[in-house]
């Protein structure tokens, strides 16, 4: 591929997001784009971006830095923020909007300070490391007896336990909403409902229809507090029908052909929108109280139907 031909560089890091970024690659050159997909970790691929001039740069789940004017989408800033578990929970807690919508949760300086306190009735809980992935590194507590007898990570963070009765991601990007997930699991009683608690743990897409638009504003709002361009946003819902939003995730895992499909067209409208402006396209405006999917959903996939 000619390097005067690319206009589109997706930077992935290493052991994260090679399928989903392959598959993005060829739906986003299926609408006339040239992707180059730069390994992070490879000095050759750093050295051929530089020699690039692109209309526009995506970090998928990686923070590498680069001096350059060319748009880039999901700030470094930004996804220092979420990648942080204990910050982002601080975040969302101390923002009006979103403060009612995560689990009660005290970090260790919070703790250790003794800005706040434990007792009994905070419990069980769930203790976990600032930075974390996955299902592992989870320690669940039934008292404050064993939480007083238990090791804890050097830094840590200690969130009340509620069980879910369902879980969904909602899929965002520029203010909108590209997609809602169900996650399916066998084991519902399980802490964490993963792939280390549960080996068959999948999403299976929810219809437009059908969304939960409650979810759907709250993710938006959080994506806009932290200043992510796009991400998936993890959302648990309890037996009283509570929300919690759970984390941000800035590589979200995009192998099926829809998936990818809407990325793609989320990606090119946001290209053609930097082409008219020379701004990132956000909308600002999130409704709160919604009617229907119409008020969340990206305008590139209606637009797409049509």
């Amino acid at each position: 591929m000619s390097s005067k031909n690319i206009n589109i560089v997706i930077f992935r890091r290493e052991k994260l997001g090679h399928e989903s970024c392959t598959g993005l690659k060829l739906a986003l050159e299926n609408l006339g784009h040239k992707v180059f997909i730069c390994k992070t970790y490879d000095q050759d691929d750093i050295k051929f971006v530089e020699t690039l001039s692109p209309e526009m740069i995506i970090r998928w789940g990686c923070t590498v830095s680069m001096e350059t004017d060319i748009p880039v989408i999901n700030p470094v800033k930004a996804m220092n923020k979420i990648s942080n578990k204990a910050e982002f929970r601080t975040l969302l807690g101390n923002d009006p909007l979103l403060k009612d919508f995560i689990p009660k949760t005290i970090t260790d300086t919070q703790f250790y300070s003794g800005q706040k306190t434990l007792t009994d009735d905070f419990f069980p809980a769930i203790v976990r490391p600032y930075t974390h992935h996955g299902g592992f590194q989870l320690q669940y507590i039934k008292s404050l007896t064993e939480f007083q007898n238990t090791k804890l990570p050097s830094q840590w963070y200690i969130s009340i336990y509620i069980p879910k009765v369902k879980e969904i991601r909602v899929y965002c990007m520029g203010g909108h909403v590209l997609k809602m997930d169900n996650k399916v699991v066998e084991n519902k009683d399980a802490v964490a409902w993963n792939y280390v608690q549960n080996s068959d743990a999948h999403f299976v897409n929810i219809r437009w229809d059908a969304w939960h638009k409650r979810c759907g504003r709250i993710a938006l709002q959080a994506m806009k507090l932290v200043g992510l361009d796009f991400g998936g946003v993890d959302i648990m819902i309890d037996a009283e029908n509570n929300d919690y939003i759970l984390e941000i995730n800035s590589a979200p895992t995009i192998t099926g052909e829809y998936e990818q499909k809407i990325f793609s067209l989320g990606f090119d409208y946001l290209l053609q929108h930097i082409r008219k402006t020379g701004e990132k396209y956000y909308n600002m405006e999130i409704p709160e109280k919604c009617k229907s999917y119409r008020e969340l959903i990206h305008p590139a996939l209606l637009k797409n139907k049509e």
